[in-house]
This record gives structure tokens, sequence and C-alpha cells, in this order.
């Protein structure tokens, strides 16, 4: 009886996730509200925050890239820092990750979203700058690209993107001014963390009673991890963030219920706990099942997604195709073993303040915080 109900739930949350890319699919082609109104007469000054912490050369990139955005040069600044300092003048705060490189179309397109008086956050999509680098980097692209094209079109159908990627990150200056302290004063039973404020920040917007939507035609491309001892890494801190969100939401359930819009709250749940069924399947698999991850069954599934997803890549982002995208077969293995490992520990160390990616001393004595 007890594994009978396991395996509902678990086909439940698998029905879930293809539904919300299916809708995502039809909400893309077929309902215009699914997108929103954009005057690029709405000129705003901005700021582009930069944090820099040990990039090298990707800072100059980055810094180019802002420099040749299409956007009046006397409405935008630059600001390379440590801090969250911001200018008193910019109305809209862009904040932005150093090693990337951006579009220059970018500014322009997050800002003709705010014409929207009741649009608070606005994302841009992130591709990927090195798709060919290996087995690993050839995964990710096709994640990335069909999260943006899909998975987040039904949130921004009601205007309730759940996270907005750090990467490009556009926000009204007096709401940013609001919630910054909040942000500020995140901890997990006292101990402060530093992770995930962008995921954070877009909540706190939402409760603001704001709108947050991710502009796929604001464009920024990134470098993402080469081995799986980097992405597993920086997989276990997204991971952390996503479960520490789970928390926040359900300890202030009711004030969500009665703020936010139900597809709001709907997702706000069911993606972090898509972690912990994602670690209950791995489970159940490997008890009852060993090889089924590594059946037919499962390979031709992400053949198939491979094919469509290199497809629309390849004819709507070119400079992200993937040489061979049959190596999408080997994310199977990927998402047997992450998903093994990432939740348990991530549930074990969400007081971690640890980015993985960085050298500890170097962060203590700079006083770097999260990028």
């Amino acid at each position: 009886m007890a594994l009978a109900l396991i395996w509902l739930i678990l086909f439940f949350a698998l029905l879930i996730t293809i539904f919300k890319y299916t809708l995502g699919a039809i909400l893309k082609w077929s309902v215009s509200g699914a997108k929103i109104r954009k005057d690029f007469g709405f000129q705003p000054t901005v700021s582009v925050i930069l944090p820099c912490y040990n990039e090298g050369r990707a800072v100059y990139e980055a810094i180019g890239s802002i420099s040749g955005s299409d956007y009046p040069n006397d409405r935008f600044e630059i600001i390379a820092q440590d801090d969250c300092s911001v200018d008193s003048s910019a109305e809209i705060v862009i904040s932005v990750d150093s090693d990337c490189v951006f579009d220059p179309q970018a500014i322009r397109e997050l800002t003709a979203c705010f014409c929207e008086p009741n649009i608070g956050g606005v994302g841009g999509r992130v591709g990927v700058r090195n798709p060919n680098e290996g087995t690993i980097t050839a995964i990710q692209t096709f994640i990335y690209y069909a999260a943006f094209h899909l998975y987040k079109v039904p949130e921004n159908w009601t205007r309730s993107v759940g996270c907005i990627s750090g990467c490009l990150f556009a926000v009204r200056r007096e709401l940013l001014l609001r919630i910054e302290p909040v942000v500020r004063e995140r901890n997990w039973f006292g101990i402060p963390v530093n992770q995930g404020e962008d995921r954070f920040m877009t909540h706190l917007i939402l409760l603001e009673g704001y709108g947050t939507y991710i502009n796929n035609d604001a464009l920024c491309f990134t470098t993402v991890p080469v081995t799986l001892a980097e992405l597993f890494k920086q997989q276990l801190r997204w991971r952390q963030s996503i479960l520490r969100d789970l928390f926040f939401t359900l300890r202030t359930l009711p004030q969500h219920v009665f703020k936010l819009h139900p597809n709001a709250v709907l997702h706000l749940i069911l993606t972090p706990l898509g972690a912990v069924v994602a670690f209950l399947m791995a489970v159940t698999m490997l008890i009852h099942d060993p090889m089924a991850w590594a059946g037919p069954q499962p390979l031709v599934v992400y053949l198939v997604i491979a094919a469509l997803s290199s497809w629309a890549i390849k004819k709507y982002s070119a400079q992200e195709t993937v040489k061979n995208p049959l190596v999408f077969g080997a994310y199977a293995a990927w998402w047997l073993v992450s998903n093994l490992f990432l939740t348990p520990l991530a549930l074990c160390t969400l007081d971690s303040r640890d980015w993985g990616t960085r050298n500890k001393e170097q962060e203590v004595s700079l006083g770097h915080g999260n990028n």
C-alpha cells in the first residue's frame, strides 16, 4: 500500500512537470497575454550594477558588451563594485553577472517592460557561451533553452515568475530599496546566508504586490560549468536556495494565499517540491529496479528532447548550436546521481555560506559576499 502511494505521488509529480512544459508551449504560440506589452519609447534612467570577484578578463568583456548597448548613453551608467550601493538618481537598477556578455538590445528590452506600472522585476534569457566544450555543457545548453522558452511561460502568463536569474535582473529602484534590508537580513535559524538572492528578491517582489516577468528578447550569455565537480557545486548551491525558498513559502503560506495569484502560489510550492520528489524517484528506482535509469525508455525520451531542442536552438539561437545533440542521452545518468545526492546534502547544509567555486580565505580577507 505504501509503495503504491509513493508511485502515485511520483506519477502525479511527473505529470505536473510534463503539463507545465506542454502548457508553456501552448501559451507561447497561441495566447497573446503570455507576452508582456513593451514600449520602447519608455526610456527610464538605468544603473547597471556589476559585482566583481576574481573574474579576470571576463569583467572587461562584460563591461564592453554593456557599453555597446542600444540605449541612450545619457540614460544609463555602469557601476562595477563589491557592495550594494545604488546611485540615487536611477529609476531602474539592473544587476548583472560579471562573467556574462550581453546583447546590445538587453537594456532596451528590459526597460521596455516597465511601461506596465504593476511590473516590479524583469529578467532576461540566459544562454550558454560554451555549448560544445563537452557533454556537460551540451546538456546544460538544452536545459537552459527549454527552461526559458517553455518552463517559465506559464509563470510569465500571470506575471508571477518565481525566480529571475541574477545574471540579468532589472528592478524598480524604489522597490529595491524597500526589499533590500530584508534580503540583507536573510538567515537560517540565526545563521546568515548569502546564496540565492535572485530567487529571494523575486519572491519578495511578488509579495510586495508587483509582477515579475522573463523577457526572452533580453539576452545574455554565460560560461557554464565544464567539469562534474563544478556543476555539482553550482547545483548544490542552487538546490539549497530552492529548498530555503520552499520553507519560506510554507512558513508564510497565509500571506501568499491572500496576496498572490493562485498560479504564483502553485509554482512557488511545486517547483521546490520537485527537488524532493526527484530524490524520492531516484531512491525508489534504485530499490525496485536499479537499472531502470539505463533502460531504453529514458534514453529514447532524452534523445527525442535533444532532437527537438537541437532543431529549435539551431534555428533561433545559432550561437548555441550543439554539434552533437545525442550527448543529451547522458542526462539520464546525471539525473540519477544528482538527485540521489544533491537534495539530502542540500537539506543538511541549508546554513551554508560556501559558494563552492570560491577560495574561502580570499572571500574572508576581501570581504566579498554574493555575486
